[in-house]
């Protein structure tokens, strides 16, 4: 029974010697030397392992550490690779011996390199000491943490390395808009990032800690960084998401300690102003100790973000404008500038958006336009570092429209120009100017006296070309000396500056006639010599001078571009008519709207205002052409026809067998249509006449009545 039990162990012992192989494992039986699979002690499996760090419990990075397995005598093999097939082998050793206990087991890879943000596996395998049998493979895997931003790649991080900050919000004095304050490189995978600035440089406490996206790579804080004067520590921390987290180095930088911020005081924000060069004033800024001032910074920009650098009108400081270098006015605490300073400085150059227009030799800001100014103050504290404070918040300033020159005003009575001081011919003048650029209204202004005092018209005047003019509606007081002055007033930048004034002498013109005869809207006659006779008031005329004439005025339009202007045949003061008859421009065309109006002349060639614009209608024409056509036998009707009239509506027949026309008068009523088909009785002789008749022009008279046909 024993050599039998002895000869079956043998056997198994035979079949598991022959079947094990390297790479495979051995058959295990119920009493084996065969070794157990290694356990992972580092990096551990599903491990974050830092590639710059060495992970916790590894002496070194890379080291690969394991458990006890192969026994005394015994040995390992180790394959690292990229793939789970371990087809990509970077690394594998064979025949590493056991570590006597308790030092554990390791192998320090040669491998060239592992790349952050990387799966990887490895695996090992235990032989006892015969080297005959093994415990297979057993397999781990680790991820290699996201690699951490780049100091210099490929842009260098800001703030630089032991910078210090000109400012503490954005530390960019120059560049619109101005880049972010802290800015640091992306790194591949990056899932997000988190930003940390500190006093301490263990990070104990946190000025800021804010986490971005992973798109961003850059950060301005809300608030100036404080304390000033400090050196502050900052590092990023790249998210790797199942890569682990990853920490930068730490850096550093020093605050600026700039002086406190301006305060503006004048012009008021959104102030209006009507001279161009305003005086900008400020409250002195306050120094910190060790610091010494350099001068302040002033920027008018017409975009209010301070960030379109075709916006700039001007930016200046003491490089430009000395008395910028000031901290303060003498014996006051406010600062100031001109701008007239600011304008003439030798570097401003001539921005194209901004364009230095010249009004009376002095240059000046741009009229109708918004600006948004602002300062802020320049420091050093003597070691070659300067300082920056922030901006002060921004006013509105607005300019007026500019002044309308005074060299386009003109008053003038017709075509007649009445120079500055000199005399009107009648009261009711045109005003005209120059309009301003961009303008679309004004306000004229009358007076009595040379410092408009008090009013004698003051009025608001709509574009209406150029030049732009005002005609009074009424006519000015006579026989006094007034001054007049103009305006820009549109609602968005007005009022503008008022223009220099200008003086006349109003005369004692003539009264107005009122026009009389015909009466309005009456119908009268075209035809000489029963055309109509106009007829009106008698016009009063100065005791210092005589009457003249007459001017009427007859045409078809109310702005009297044409037909009758007559100044000879109304030559008596007392007898104020004019037949027109035989005149220049008669006869008149018949049914036709005529206006009419007159004015007054004395000898001087003083004028009254027209008169109220009167009109008539002159009536249609009497019918002519009259052709009568008998019918070719009794049973059809006679055919009479004539030529149209000119605005005829209509027309009125009349026949009768009477040829004094006392008796059997019959009449038809015809339509536009110059003809009348009528049935008689035979053998009769008729007398016919016709009347074109309109509803706007009235009814002309009726032909003679000669006109006669007999019926067959």
């Amino acid at each position: 029974m024993k050599l039998l039990k002895w000869i079956a162990l043998s056997a198994i012992l035979l079949l598991a010697t022959v079947g094990a192989s390297r790479g495979a494992p051995a058959m295990m039986l119920l009493a084996t030397p065969t070794p157990a699979r290694p356990a992972a002690v580092c990096p551990g499996n599903n491990a974050v392992v830092s590639i710059v760090t060495p992970p916790t419990a590894c002496l070194t990075w890379p080291t690969f550490v394991w458990s006890h397995t192969a026994g005394a005598g015994g040995s390992y093999d180790i394959d690292i690779a990229t793939d789970p097939g371990f087809t990509s082998i970077i690394d594998t050793a064979t025949g590493i011996p056991e570590n006597p206990a308790p030092a554990l087991n390791s192998y320090p890879s040669t491998a060239s390199y592992y790349v952050p943000g990387t799966y990887y596996y490895w695996r090992v395998q235990a032989w006892d000491s015969t080297h005959t049998y093994t415990s297979g493979f057993a397999v781990f895997t680790f991820r290699t943490a996201i690699a951490a931003t780049s100091d210099t790649t490929p842009n260098p991080r800001l703030p630089g390395a032991n910078a210090f900050l000109q400012n503490n919000l954005t530390n960019d004095v120059a560049t619109y808009p101005p880049q972010a304050m802290f800015q640091w490189n992306p790194v591949i995978n990056a899932t997000g990032y988190v930003l940390q600035v500190s006093q301490s440089p263990s990070f104990s406490s946190l000025i800021v800690n804010v986490s971005l996206s992973s798109t961003t790579t850059q950060y301005t804080p809300a608030h100036d960084l404080t304390p000033v004067n400090t050196t502050l520590a900052w590092r990023v921390e790249t998210l790797g998401g199942v890569y682990g987290n990853t920490w930068s180095d730490t850096w550093s930088f020093t605050t600026a300690n700039p002086t406190s911020v301006p305060t503006l005081v004048q012009p008021a924000t959104n102030n209006l102003d009507t001279d161009f060069t305003p005086g900008l004033l400020w409250n002195a800024v306050a120094l910190p100790g060790g610091t010494h001032f350099d001068s302040y910074e002033v920027q008018v920009w017409t975009d209010k973000s301070f960030t379109n650098l075709n916006a700039v009108c001007f930016d200046v400081d003491q490089l430009v404008v000395n008395n910028l270098q000031y901290q303060h006015d003498t014996n006051v605490t406010t600062a100031h500038l001109d701008v007239f300073d600011a304008l003439t400085g030798a570097s401003i150059g001539s921005p194209t958006n901004c364009p230095i227009w010249s009004d009376n030799g002095i240059n000046s800001l741009p009229s109708n336009t918004t600006f948004y100014w602002r300062v802020r103050g320049e420091s050093d504290d003597g070691g070659g570092h300067n300082y920056y404070s922030d901006w002060s918040s921004a006013f509105v300033l607005r300019t007026s429209w500019q002044e309308v020159l005074c060299s386009s005003l003109s008053l003038a009575n017709g075509a007649i120009s009445i120079l500055s001081g000199g005399t009107l011919l009648n009261n009711q003048p045109t005003f005209s100017w120059t309009p301003v650029p961009g303008n679309t209204g004004y306000e004229i202004y009358i007076s009595s006296h040379a410092n408009f005092s008090n009013k004698v018209l003051d009025t608001d005047v709509g574009p209406d070309g150029t030049p732009e003019t005002f005609v009074p509606k009424a006519t000015l007081p006579p026989g006094v000396i007034l001054y007049w002055r103009v305006r820009a007033n549109a609602a968005s930048y007005g009022p503008g500056f008022w223009s220099c004034p200008f003086s006349f002498t109003t005369t004692n013109q003539p009264s107005t006639p009122m026009v009389k005869l015909p009466k309005t809207g009456a119908v009268v006659t075209a035809q000489t010599p029963t055309a109509p006779t106009l007829v009106w008031t008698v016009s009063s005329i100065s005791p210092s001078t005589t009457f003249a004439y007459y001017e009427v005025e007859v045409d078809t339009n109310t702005a009297f571009s044409g037909g009758i202007d007559d100044t000879t045949d109304a030559t008596s003061q007392l007898l104020p008519y004019l037949t027109l008859s035989g005149i220049s421009g008669t006869p008149l065309s018949t049914g036709t709207l005529y206006y009419w109006r007159v004015r007054a002349f004395d000898t001087p060639g003083d004028y009254s205002s027209w008169s109220a614009t009167s009109y008539f209608r002159t009536a249609v024409d009497i019918p002519t052409g009259l052709v009568s056509t008998p019918p070719g036998s009794p049973s059809q009707p006679v055919a009479l026809t004539w030529n149209g009239v000119v605005g005829a509506t209509g027309y009125t027949v009349q026949i009768t067998e009477d040829p004094a026309w006392k008796r059997g008068i019959r009449t038809y009523k015809v339509g536009i249509s110059p003809a009348l088909n009528i049935y008689l009785p035979t053998g009769t002789t008729w007398y016919w006449r016709v009347q074109a008749v309109s509803k706007s022009f009235g009814s002309s008279p009726f032909t003679s009545g000669s006109d006669q046909f007999t019926m067959p």
